[in-house]
């Protein structure tokens, strides 16, 4: 009895005689909140690249229970709605290339829509201080769409981490973007740096008539790849962190305060850090300007050999000639 209970569950099949109530809950909560990107074009209008909720494939009880939280919206003129949107777990999330579409796409949202939406995500690109052109014209309209969303809690402000990192995420386009309060796992590497995200509290965040607005960090992750798989990321530490004195900085993305010291206090930076002074440096490089100026001497001695061999050459073709002219 006891080998039995130590082995993991992999099945719970007493489920459907729990109370109706107890499974119901149940099914609400293994509905966890997504990130509702969208993609366009004049066939099919907007459509959503992230999954449905799996409650509503697993049964039909859980079908007929989830459905009516997950209504079909984002629809048009033209084109029937067919993204299931939960406003009370999902955040709308709207990349820099839905520039073009963002005014068709507010401009089609319906009456639910605007007094239900909740949570709201902005790439960084529309939050950025832009004074001409249409970037601040879309700015300026989407400060005032905000100002209509009644519901609206929450504005997040989407760093994304490919932007921010210091080398080439090697990942196909088309992933869903994440959404993450603080930077994920798989970036904390010593090798690894991401700029840190902003400061809530400056104005850019402030300007928002939002109950709060924040920044965070963006990932399109890819699923079937590790980020850092196609990295040696054990000789990028190496290369990071020291110098050619083998010296380390102790920061991997750049040296730290002290090796600028050496432009003010050479001595005391050389005596304090154990580097030798410059004195064998000058020797050797007298030793190099003596060499130089022996190779020097040697090329022009094979220059004056080579003259040589020409006058011996013109001589030899002069005799040759002045016996010719005396035969004839």
């Amino acid at each position: 009895m006891l080998s039995h209970a130590s082995e993991p569950l992999t099945s719970f099949t007493v489920f459907p005689k729990l109370p109706f109530e107890l499974r119901c809950m149940i099914w609400k909560a293994s509905c966890s909140s997504r990130t509702i990107e969208f993609d366009y074009d004049d066939i099919d209008g907007f459509t959503s690249r992230a999954a449905d909720p799996k409650a509503l494939r697993v049964c039909r009880e859980s079908r007929e229970l989830i459905i009516p939280l997950y209504p079909l919206c984002f629809g048009t003129f033209f084109h029937p709605a067919r993204t299931r949107f939960n406003f009370e777990n999902d955040t709308l999330f709207i990349g820099s290339d839905m520039e073009d579409t963002i005014p068709h796409l507010f401009g089609t949202f319906t009456q639910k829509e605007i007094s239900c939406l909740r949570f709201l995500a902005l790439e960084n690109c529309y939050n950025e201080d832009v004074e001409v052109g249409y970037g601040a014209n879309l700015s300026s309209q989407l400060l005032k769409l905000i100002k209509r969303l009644p519901s609206l809690r929450e504005l997040l402000i989407v760093h994304d981490i490919e932007d921010m990192i210091d080398r080439h995420l090697d990942c196909a386009e088309g992933h869903n973007m994440e959404l993450h309060d603080n930077l994920p796992e798989a970036f904390n590497h010593p090798a690894v740096y991401v700029d840190p995200l902003p400061d809530e509290e400056t104005s850019l965040f402030k300007r928002w008539t939002v109950a709060r607005c924040r920044p965070v960090y963006g990932w399109r992750r890819c699923p079937d790849t590790d980020v850092f798989a196609a990295w040696d990321m054990e000789d990028d530490i190496e290369d990071s962190v020291s110098d050619d004195n083998g010296f380390y900085h102790g920061s991997s993305w750049g040296p730290s305060w002290f090796p600028y010291s050496d432009m003010f206090h050479p001595e005391d930076y050389n005596h304090e850090y154990g580097f030798e002074d410059d004195d064998d440096d000058e020797g050797d490089e007298g030793e190099r300007d003596e060499q130089e100026g022996d190779e020097d001497y040697g090329n022009e001695e094979e220059r004056d050999e080579g003259g040589n061999d020409d006058q011996g050459d013109d001589q030899e073709d002069g005799t040759d000639a002045i016996s010719v002219a005396s035969v004839d």
